[in-house]
This record gives C-alpha cells, sequence and structure tokens, in this order.
C-alpha cells in the first residue's frame, strides 16, 4: 500500500472540511481510513487506486495518526504527527518560490519571533517539468524551526505566520512554484483547449510536439536546464587558473563596474560567466580575525575569494535557489592581512539577468561577533571582466516552442506540480506570479482572462466550490516615474485587479511600495505575506477588524469638469506629502496629462485638470515604478487603476 505524497508524517489537514485520502493498493479490496476519531471506508480500483472521503474534523490541533488500511489483506500504513488545521496552497513564478534566506534581515526576524515551529510547517513540491501527467510528487512536511526556515518560500511563510498568530490554530503551507514561469504552464489543457484564442496555438504545438527531435536525444530526462537547449552550463572557472582571485594580479586593464549593478542591462556582457576584484584597506585592528562576507545578492551562481583563497561558493549546474540570494561568507582570520586585501567574486548566469543586485548596504564586511552597521562598505567601483559571454540568452517562447523539460510549455506545470495535489483538502490558494505575462501591452491586457480562467480551472478540478484565492499584484520595478503610456506592467496589474472584480472570493494584496527599482524580487516579503493574510482573516475568517486592503476603486463617476472615484477600504484616506500619480483624458486616443487638482472628498477623491475641460478617462500610479503616494488608514497603498 502507499499513500500520496501529502499524506505523509507531519502533514496539516484541513479542518472543517471533507478530507480526501488517496492512495494505492491490491485492486478491489475495501479500504479504511481513521483520523482524529473520523472514519470512512473506499474500494480501490481495478488498477489499485482508491480515494476515500473522511467527515470533516472541527477540533483543530493533534498530534494524530492517520491509519489506512487494506481490509482484505490487512496491509496497512500509519501517518504520524498530523495537526488538523488551516492549509493554504501556494503558487507562482520566483517571488513566491523567493526563500526566506535570500532575504536575511527578515530571516533573523522570523526566527526571532517564531514561537512554536511544530504549528507552521510546509512542504515544498519538486520542480517537474515532463510532459506527463504526474500522479505524486516528491517532498516532505517540515516544520518552520531555524534549520528549516531558509529554504521556506518566505511570502507563503510570512502569510501562514500571520494566519497562526490571529487564529491560533495549526497552519500547513503547500508550496508549488517555479521562477520565470508564465501563467498558460499552470493552467490545464482542457481550459486552455476552450479558449479560442490560444487553443490554435495548443494545437500547434502538439503537432510540432508530435514530431520534435528532442525525443532523440539520448539524455532526455536527464539533468537539463529545464529552460531548453539554448540554456547552457557554466563551461568551467578558468579565471582562476589565469590568477584573476590572486592579490598580485595586474586588473588595470578591466573595466570599471559599479557595485551592485547589472552586468547584462549595462551591456558589459550577456549570459555566461564574470568576475569583479576589489582591492581594499583594513583597519588594523581587524588583522588576524575571522570576518563576515555579506553580498547582496548575485544572479545567478557566485565562487568567492579572499586573497586568493575561496571562502564561498552558491549555486551549480541549473539549479535557480540561489538567484539573487544574499550570500553571507565567513573569512578565516588567517587570511586577513594588515593593509591591503582583496576580494575576487566570480558570477556566473545561465539565464534572463546577470547582476550583482541588490541593495548597496547589503554589500559589506565586518568582524565575526561584530556590530554589522560598523561594517567596512563595498559597494563601490570594482573592476570587472568577461571570462565567457553566451550573449542575451531568453527561454523559448511558450507560442514557438515547449516540450520535456521546458518549464514555459502548455500546461506542463499544472500536469506535474498542480495534479499531483489534487483533490487534498484546503481553504484556498495565494498566487504571486505575472511578471512574465508582462512582455508586451496585448499579453498584459490578456492576463485578465487568463487570471480568470486559471481561478475557475483549478475550482474546477479541486471540487470544493469557489475557495478563496488571493493574488499578489505585481510590485514596482524599474526606474520610478510618474506616467508611462507604455508600461505593461501598468496594464498586467489592471488586468489583476479586474480578475478580482469580476469573480467570487478573489482577493488581491495591493504590493505597489514594496518593489525595489534595481530588482525584479525585492526582499521585503513580510509585507507581501501580511497583507495576504489580512484579506483572508478579513474575508475568509470574518475577522471584521482588519482591513483587508489600501483602498480600491469601486466607482468612477464624471462631475463637471472633474472626476470622482469612490474607494472602497477608505477610512483614514490620506496622500503621504503633495499628492501625485493621477492622469486624466477626454477620450480614448487623447493623451493623459497630470491632475492640477486632487482633493480627498470622504471616502473619494476628486481630479481636475485646468488644461481638461471635460475628462472622461483617469489613471492613477500607471507606470512601472509609480511615484502615487494614496494610502488609507492601516497605511496600506491604493491599488493602480483605470477608469
Amino acid at each position: 500500500m502507499k499513500l500520496g505524497k501529502l499524506f505523509s508524517d507531519g502533514a496539516v489537514i484541513q479542518r472543517r472540511h471533507p478530507v480526501p485520502v488517496w492512495g494505492k493498493t491490491d485492486p478491489n479490496c475495501v479500504v479504511q481510513a481513521t483520523l482524529a476519531g473520523a472514519r470512512a471506508y473506499g474500494m480501490s480500483s481495478a488498477a489499485g487506486d482508491f480515494l476515500l472521503r473522511l467527515p470533516p474534523i472541527d477540533l483543530a490541533g493533534g498530534p494524530h495518526v492517520l491509519a489506512v488500511e487494506n481490509t482484505r489483506t490487512g496491509d496497512r500504513i500509519e501517518v504520524r504527527d498530523i495537526l488538523i488545521g488551516e492549509v493554504w496552497l501556494a503558487s507562482g513564478q520566483s517571488n513566491m518560490e523567493f526563500c526566506m534566506g535570500s532575504s536575511p534581515v527578515q530571516l533573523e526576524e522570523f526566527r526571532r519571533i517564531n514561537q512554536d515551529p511544530s504549528t507552521l510547517r510546509m512542504i515544498t513540491v519538486e520542480k517537474s517539468a515532463s510532459t506527463a501527467l504526474q500522479s505524486d510528487f516528491e517532498g516532505q512536511w517540515c516544520y518552520s524551526n531555524d534549520q528549516n526556515v531558509a529554504a521556506f518560500s518566505a511570502v507563503a511563510l510570512w502569510f501562514g505566520y500571520r494566519l497562526r498568530e490571529r487564529l491560533g490554530v495549526p497552519v500547513g503551507l503547500v508550496v508549488s512554484s517555479w521562477g520565470g514561469t508564465v501563467i498558460e504552464a499552470w493552467t490545464s489543457r482542457n481550459t486552455l483547449a476552450a479558449d479560442p484564442e490560444q487553443a490554435s496555438f495548443l494545437r500547434e504545438y502538439e503537432q510540432r510536439l508530435a514530431e520534435d527531435p528532442v525525443w532523440r536525444d539520448p539524455d532526455l530526462g536527464a539533468s537539463s536546464s529545464r529552460f531548453g537547449s539554448s540554456v547552457k552550463g557554466d563551461p568551467g572557472n578558468k579565471g582562476v587558473a589565469l590568477g584573476w582571485a590572486e592579490p598580485g594580479f595586474d586588473d588595470s586593464a578591466w573595466t570599471d563596474f559599479r557595485v551592485p549593478g547589472s552586468w547584462t542591462d549595462e551591456g558589459l556582457a550577456g549570459n555566461g560567466a564574470v568576475w569583479i576584484r576589489r582591492e581594499f584597506d583594513l583597519p588594523p585592528e581587524w588583522a588576524g580575525k575571522e570576518l563576515v562576507l555579506e553580498l547582496g545578492g548575485i544572479d545567478k551562481h557566485d565562487v568567492t575569494y579572499f586573497n586568493g583563497v575561496q571562502v564561498g561558493a552558491s549555486g551549480k549546474g541549473f539549479e535557480e535557489g540561489f538567484w539573487c540570494a544574499v550570500r553571507r561568507y565567513s573569512v578565516p582570520g588567517n587570511l586577513v592581512r594588515p593593509g591591503k586585501n582583496l576580494i575576487a567574486i566570480r558570477a556566473f548566469s545561465f539565464l534572463f539577468d546577470g547582476s550583482f543586485n541588490g541593495k548597496p548596504e547589503l554589500y559589506r564586511l565586518y568582524p565575526a561577533g561584530g556590530d554589522p552597521s560598523h561594517a567596512l562598505p563595498l559597494a563601490a567601483i570594482w573592476k570587472f571582466c568577461v571570462e565567457v559571454d553566451f550573449g542575451k540568452v531568453r527561454p523559448p517562447d511558450i507560442r514557438t516552442k515547449g516540450g520535456p523539460n521546458v518549464p514555459n510549455t502548455w500546461s506542463i506545470l499544472f500536469d506535474g506540480m498542480i495534479r499531483p495535489l489534487i483533490p487534498y483538502a484546503i481553504r484556498g490558494a495565494i498566487w504571486y506570479q505575472g511578471e512574465s505575462n508582462a512582455h508586451s501591452i496585448e499579453g498584459s491586457a490578456r492576463y485578465r482572462k487568463q487570471m480568470e480562467d486559471l481561478i475557475r480551472d483549478w475550482r474546477f478540478f479541486w471540487g470544493q466550490g469557489c475557495f478563496p484565492f488571493h493574488l499578489v499584484q505585481l510590485a514596482n520595478y524599474r526606474t520610478e516615474t510618474s506616467y508611462d503610456e507604455k508600461s505593461t506592467w501598468a496594464v498586467l496589474r489592471e488586468s489583476q485587479r479586474l480578475a478580482c472584480r469580476n469573480l467570487p472570493n478573489v482577493d488581491m494584496a495591493v504590493a505597489i511600495d514594496c518593489g525595489e527599482a534595481d530588482d525584479i524580487h525585492p526582499k521585503d516579503k513580510r509585507s507581501v505575506g501580511f497583507r495576504l493574510a489580512a484579506a483572508s482573516l478579513h474575508n475568509d475568517y470574518g475577522c471584521e477588524d482588519v482591513l483587508p486592503s489600501g483602498p480600491l476603486p469601486r466607482e468612477i463617476s464624471m462631475e463637471k469638469g472633474a472626476i470622482r472615484i469612490r474607494f472602497e477600504y477608505a477610512q483614514g484616506l490620506h496622500f503621504k506629502g503633495s499628492p501625485r500619480g493621477f492622469y486624466l483624458a477626454e477620450s480614448t486616443t487623447a493623451s493623459f496629462l497630470p491632475a492640477d487638482s486632487v482633493e480627498i472628498d470622504g471616502p473619494s477623491v476628486v481630479v481636475r485638470s485646468g488644461k481638461l475641460a471635460h475628462p472622461v478617462h483617469v489613471r492613477y500610479a500607471w507606470a512601472d515604478n509609480p511615484d502615487g503616494n494614496l494610502f488609507n488608514g492601516a497605511d496600506l497603498p491604493a491599488s493602480p487603476f483605470e477608469g
């Protein structure tokens, strides 16, 4: 007998909901399951598959034992340390996958305040993009203890922490996410095929896949980049043999490069391997002492040297867990010299951007056990050289290429990473995705229907009705600007907002103030997780004292020479400084002009422009990284919108 991976030691089971339990045993046998006083029976199929449903269990807590037995053969499995509580699915792309260890300040804060690791647990679904329909996955339930949380999804962990804190019950988080992926990959084939706009592309893909020479690849199914043949692996460290890590090497001919910075954005190289070096003086009293070297987010892998000796390395092969992750390496005291010292770093990026990113203050060096606030700053001009340049590498476009090991393939992640979870009893889902669908105005506008389709899709397959679904609106990113007519991110945010408005039990956490201009993976995941939790506590658990969101536009009306926007959740509506972010137009084809009169009137904002006699359209915070500053009394930002 075998149970699905979700039914393993340490699992959290959804309270007050029928509990599906499934697995495999001998054919045509009666199967019995018991848990916390509940009992249910079912029959295995001719192939030995079974699924039964335990009645709802009201009382949260544990630990309990789930016992499943074949009543004919006596085969029996006992799953221990089961808790009854609240279970949530967390999915999306890299900002959901983003682990707590990549935000060291918030990681330490979580470790400091987390009181009972055994009542907050997570299971992470191993990546799968094989084109096969998967019935199970690899992964295990883990406590949120100090040893485990660095690898946990940060958004999901903060979300679960706040729920547990307020509800006082165990929380289990099932995380299924993959960086850089598009929404089409997470949607079932059934739903894609029913969409006339996508069905033709799906048919073309399936016809192409049937004859694709990829099937003749002898390494198919072995370790790969999972992003297609255009992505190349690390050819090996040639720079170290050339002396590039050594203090005595002459790097005067190398290019100046400011850290933090992106070598791909600056056009210095594409994907591949690059080196940076910097010589500096240390305080005399540091000589011979162990030091802590922090590097604020390298995309993607690195090997780091101090005075010619390797002191740290992160990532190998095509591992994705180190993208933009902060490094923290220990420098042995015997390497620390009086006077001049040198740090050399080899970075390797096989896909998308290549950068030494993050905030400048996260690049620093200080004595072990010392005060980091007195660290030697390392954000400065370094010397830069290219070891190998692959050019700018992008994964195959979903409309032109796809197949095994390519996660941006039609429905491949639904089949590999969502299907194995169905129909595990969950309270609802949280979702952070959209960056990979925001490459054009048309694609961003299309996202509204795609988001609605995915929500309906998952709800249908789970068979739990309209379970709660909470998504994260894209955070601010790139250079701050007041308005950008061509912003694809602004259009996608509006698609997200409208999807929430159009479907029941769908809400949105606004993150327009949580981003970083130079990092698509902002480190502040606590605010995002807490805002998702606020929406859930208010809407799903009836906590009326919790404000679920920042101001959301509910009604837009024209007045004489003005537009009035009435907001929901507008208690304490205010601007932080002079009003910014509102733009007006007199027709759908006219240019938008900044509002020169913006007034708060109770739960409304009234906007005018002296240059427009009859404005009929309004936009707020319309840019990739807008400067809008409207908030409510809970210090939650207003959503970007148009109307």
